[in-house]
């Protein structure tokens, strides 16, 4: 069969079938009309499954990870399966999903699946180059070949080395700027690739419009500045006149202010620096041409399931990449002149699960063995424990990264406590019975659960700090993003996070103070904490307010 026609066409049983029939030799489809089609063992002893699941209305293929966990589970247990091919579809929607599953079993040999690991291509639309060039040569396959054809890595590395030749060529030749400092110049061309991916995800939500994309003359200074900083950046009622009916949120938090680096003052028709300040167009339609290959996903990869898209991750390795550019070095010696390495998902996973264990474990005492089934086989715990407990004691949780970079380790800890939040308390009731989350449950009643939920672990538990300003704008997205990803609709405006993610050097002390044990000095911090507190959902004016009386106090 046409390998481009099945990955680009909606979603067809017998093409399906006929595609697994070509690729993996003894297959024969069971007839009978349900989700499992069979399976066939390996030249290496695996045995694979095929299924297909048909999913329900309310879930855009899309934009959402379908479920059918508990299934997968079943049949692997009951068919003592090492591996799966899926498909996941709807059948009035074109895009549907083509998965890898792989399964892991308990000690005591086969007799129950621990955790299964899926890898999944969108499928059904135009961006399939990944999908094409990595299934071509599928030809009974074994598990370790299934592994690689479905790893995310070869998109990875795909999409970064585009990615860095429109950046290094966007700064040699398509970038007139202001100033002779060449560091604000990388730093500027890096903080408008990173808004524009940021915007790709925001249409991926319809946030956004489709032809914002469509570079017309001065593209710069016509489309992307009004968007960033006269509509994103500004709330609906203080718009100009143009903007003032129009779809695009405003988004807060910062990401879209206009910097020193931006030269961007408005002088009531153009931006002053309209004609200091030049991109070529050229850079844009090439870019676009590059990010159009993939398909964009805004739910960020998990160990557990990966979408081979670009997902807010992809910021981080962003940043991992482009780095060294910012430093007039190496790129081996600015990586290490600023301690800056991309931790491997695996090991963030594992020392968040291990954090977590520990501290629960010390704050409640409940038994090792339940926390570890919670905590690390994100299961239910066959014995009774106190739920109220735990989720207490996650409430109290305060972590600090100290070099969080592009934030691996914060966001990794965000998945992970909604995991178990999912877990042990799918209503929320628990959670948002805890004294000091009423309060805030009720501020935001006319958001969903887990908008309010993720938002209030964001509020009390995290926090990050990195030499680099541009790590922590990047994990700044990172976190913007995965509150969007929850919001029905127009989403509210964004937290700020500027108290979560600080840009510092977190090896030099605190300046000493002779005063810090007087009665004013503690007033004074306790007035710092509450402009804090007030500071993280504040728009508009207050937000300036808050800012300058929080110098003041400072000071």
């Amino acid at each position: 069969m046409d390998l481009k026609q099945f990955l680009q066409s909606p979603f067809n049983k017998q093409n399906f079938i006929e595609f697994i029939t070509e690729r993996f030799y003894g297959f024969a489809p069971n007839l009978v009309q349900n989700e499992y089609l069979g399976q066939v063992k390996l030249d290496d002893k695996s045995e694979i499954g095929f299924f297909v699941f048909e999913v329900h209305d309310g879930i855009n293929i899309e934009n959402s990870r379908v479920g059918f966990h508990k299934e997968l589970k079943k049949y692997a247990d009951e068919h003592m399966l090492d591996g799966a091919i899926g498909a996941f579809y709807h059948e009035r929607q074109k895009v549907w999903r083509f998965s890898f599953i792989r399964f892991s079993y308990d000690e005591s040999h086969k007799k129950e699946t621990t955790s299964q690991k899926r890898f999944t291509f969108l499928l059904g639309n135009e961006k399939i180059k990944t999908a094409q060039s990595q299934l071509k040569n599928l030809k009974y396959p074994k598990i370790s070949e299934l592994e690689i054809a479905f790893g995310v890595e070869s998109v990875t590395k795909e999409f970064y080395r585009g990615l860095v030749k429109e950046y290094e060529k966007l700064l040699s030749e398509y970038l007139t700027y202001p100033s002779n400092d060449d560091n604000s110049k990388k730093e500027f061309a890096i903080r408008l690739v990173g808004r524009i991916l940021f915007i790709k995800f925001l249409n991926k939500k319809s946030l956004v419009p489709d032809d914002i994309f469509e570079v017309t003359e001065d593209y710069y200074h016509e489309k992307l500045e009004p968007l960033f900083f006269e509509q994103l950046n500004t709330p609906k009622s203080e718009r100009k006149q143009e903007f003032k009916n129009g779809n695009i949120p405003f988004l807060n938090g910062g990401l879209f202010e206009p910097l020193h680096l931006d030269y961007y003052e408005w002088n009531g028709n153009e931006s002053r620096f309209a004609y200091i300040l030049k991109i070529d167009d050229r850079f844009f339609s090439e870019l676009y041409e590059h990010l159009n290959q993939f398909n964009f996903t805004i739910d960020e990869n998990s160990i557990e399931d990966s979408d081979l898209s670009i997902d807010p991750e992809m910021l981080g390795r962003i940043f991992e990449n482009l780095l060294a550019e910012i430093n007039p070095e190496t790129s081996q010696n600015a990586r290490k002149s600023t301690g800056s390495y991309y931790t491997p998902r695996e090991i963030v996973d594992y020392m968040v699960n291990s954090s977590l264990l520990e501290h629960i474990k010390t704050k409640t005492n409940i038994d090792e063995e339940v926390l570890k089934t919670i905590i690390f086989k994100n299961k239910e715990p066959l014995h009774d424990y106190d739920k109220t407990k735990i989720l207490s004691a996650i409430f109290e949780l305060k972590i600090l990264d100290p070099a969080c970079g592009s934030g691996a380790f914060p966001m990794g800890l965000l998945q992970k406590i909604v995991k178990i939040l999912n877990l042990i308390d799918e209503d929320a009731s628990i959670w948002f019975g805890l004294p000091k989350n009423k309060e805030f449950k009720e501020t935001h009643k006319n958001r969903n659960k887990d908008y309010i939920r993720k938002l209030s672990v964001i509020k009390n538990t995290i926090y990050g700090i990195d030499i680099q300003p541009i790590a922590i704008e990047i994990s700044k997205l990172r976190f913007f993003l995965s509150l969007i990803v929850d919001e029905d609709g127009e989403p509210e405006p964004l937290p700020n996070l500027e108290f979560k993610f600080v840009c510092a050097n977190s090896l030099l002390p605190k300046p000493k103070n002779n005063q810090l044990a007087t009665l004013e000095y503690f007033m004074l911090e306790g007035d710092l904490l509450e402009l804090k507190n007030e500071y993280f959902e504040a728009s508009g004016e207050r937000k300036k307010v808050i800012k300058k009386e929080y110098i003041q106090t400072q000071k």
